[in-house]
């Protein structure tokens, strides 16, 4: 009875992998047959365009994805190492553990209320939306997935480097730079780039912060285009032209998060 069972559960498992795998082959086939029908050099060079137009693309949506997802890493970046140093030091502390709570709460919280939260407490205060903001909300859908992480990263240190350190009469503080930081240098980088695909799909906290724009912008205190954000707006439109540029868009992003992955699997070879 107990082999039956077995078999029964393998066949099982096995038939959902196939039907998710194959839902997922049919999505990037489909993906990939629609989003390279639609690109062109005009998609690359040229800011969106009135519909009947016979050009338009989503340089508008590029650079404005490189302009908020760059502010978001580095408020992302410099406070979840803070943020992870402080676990990781101070981890008996009340404060530490009402962090860490905190950081695992926010990180179940769905992003569209990272949007909210900032559309109150900074667009209203601005009077106007901007890519700022944008760059502040998807900061908080990544700083808590990474404080979390950094401070799994600096635990991982080996104790015996710690003790020679300590030993040789370092302070605290060479020692978090000089032996901490230095060994935690590669994963970092690699949580980092995990961080950086997470937050350059997210579309709905960009819909109440960055709000989107059909012309170029580059100063962040205006409101900016972004990719996912462009793409939601032409997804939901009547208008063919405009969903063969959602695919376009689709694909690059896509395209974006796996040479991410690539360029990853390649720093964690040269960290090991």
């Amino acid at each position: 009875m107990r082999f039956i069972i077995d078999k029964v559960f393998q066949i099982f498992t096995l038939s959902v992998a196939i039907f998710v795998s194959l839902v997922l082959a049919f999505i990037l086939f489909q993906l990939i047959k629609d989003g390279i029908s639609s690109l062109s050099i005009n998609f690359f060079t040229e800011t969106a365009r009135p519909v009947g137009s016979s050009s338009g693309g989503f340089k508008q949506a590029i650079v404005g994805s490189i302009i908020i997802d760059s502010l978001a890493m580095v408020i992302i970046v410099s406070l979840s190492i803070l943020g992870g140093l402080y676990l990781h030091l101070y981890s008996g502390s009340l404060f530490a553990k009402f962090l860490k709570e905190a950081m695992s709460l926010l990180q179940g919280t769905p992003t569209i209320v990272c949007g909210i939260c900032v559309y109150y407490i900074v667009v209203k205060q601005m009077g106007h939306f901007s890519g700022l903001a944008g760059s502040i909300a998807l900061a908080l859908v990544g700083i808590p997935y990474m404080v979390l992480a950094s401070e799994q990263i600096f635990n991982m240190t080996p104790t015996l480097l710690l003790e020679a350190a300590y030993s040789l009469g370092l302070s605290r503080t060479r020692v978090i730079f000089y032996v901490v930081l230095r060994f935690a240098k590669f994963p970092l980088l690699a949580i980092s780039l995990l961080t950086l695909a997470r937050i350059a799909g997210e579309t709905a906290p960009l819909l109440f912060t960055a709000f989107g724009n059909s012309f170029l912008e580059l100063n962040p205190t205006r409101p900016m285009a972004a990719i996912p954000l462009q793409i939601f707006i032409y997804a939901i439109s009547p208008y063919d032209e405009w969903h063969r540029l959602a695919w376009a868009g689709a694909l690059v992003l896509i395209t974006f998060v796996t040479v991410l992955s690539i360029i990853l699997g390649r720093y964690r070879r040269l960290g090991e």
